[in-house]
């Protein structure tokens, strides 16, 4: 059938065989598979086989069929096999699996620095009157997050937790891997629900595991306190805890408010070193 395809088609008979073999194919693959779910059974040990016990008869239809070779038939077979072999690995759930993570990790991180960006321009400054007074971020956080690999960043609202953590995360971004959650803003309390929310179609813990391990890698998680819905916080609490487990190799970074941390026992089961930020500096 593909030989017939060829002959009936002028265009084919001169194109280099690698060519010809992926037309070919993915006109057979277009036109068959929404009918035929078994056309996509075709594998490297099934043309093998034709090839080995019908190369004469093939070679003797061109002839007499073709009126000019293309190619040899036996390069043609092989390209078909390499193409047809191709498809099936593009297809593959492993394939889908891998494009799937790929476009995750690329998705949550330009979201996290649009979100830096947002709660830096937020955060950057405070009016009193008609001054406007910088704030800096904590170099603790800093020195804490290189330590250990989970901080909590506690202090009261307004004492600028999420701009310590913004400012950081920028600068971190020139070199790490930074991803930021907004934890208030996360609605439903399932892994399934986070990846929707994040707008990935992978788990989020396989996305952020997916990541280059020889990169360094920040996760940010800002405003725990934020989120008032006991099981929301709780899933967070545990992706803070499973990324920031010696064999991940991520640094985690989550805010709340202290009152908030010291009323909530899952925050002290975390065991996270603590950054207590008690105002805003002008320095």
């Amino acid at each position: 059938t593909l030989c017939a395809r060829v002959a009936e088609d002028e265009r084919l008979r001169h194109l280099p065989a690698e060519l010809v073999a992926q037309r070919l194919v993915a006109q057979v693959f277009t036109q068959t598979a929404a009918h035929d779910p078994a056309a996509r059974v075709l594998d490297r040990a099934g043309l093998a086989t034709l090839a080995t016990t019908t190369r004469e008869q093939l070679v003797a239809w061109a002839d007499a069929h073709m009126t000019a070779r293309i190619v040899d038939l036996t390069t043609l077979i092989d390209a078909l096999t390499q193409e047809i072999e191709n498809l099936r690995e593009q297809t593959s759930p492993e394939a889908q699996r891998a494009r799937s993570l790929a476009a995750g990790r690329a998705h949550l991180q330009q979201r996290a620095a649009e979100a830096v960006e947002f709660v830096g321009a937020r955060h950057d400054f405070r009016r009193l009157g008609r001054i406007w007074i910088p704030r800096s971020a904590s170099a603790d956080v800093e020195l804490a997050a290189q330590a250990e690999p989970l901080v909590a960043v506690l202090g009261d609202a307004g004492a600028g937790k999420s701009s310590a953590l913004a400012t950081w995360a920028r600068a971190a971004a020139a070199t790490d891997v930074v991803i930021w959650i907004d934890a208030a803003s996360v609605v439903g309390a399932t892994p399934d629900a986070l990846s929707a929310q994040l707008g990935i179609s992978a788990p989020v813990e396989d996305v952020l595991g997916s990541f280059d391990p020889a990169t360094r890698r920040l996760l940010v998680i800002d405003g725990i306190d934020g989120q008032r819905e006991h099981r929301s916080r709780g899933m967070l609490l545990r992706l803070a805890a499973t990324m920031a487990s010696t064999t991940s190799g991520w640094r985690v970074v989550l805010s709340m408010r202290e009152h908030d941390a010291r009323a909530d026992k899952r925050v002290a089961d975390l065991h996270a070193r603590e950054v207590h930020i008690d105002h805003f500096s002008d320095a």
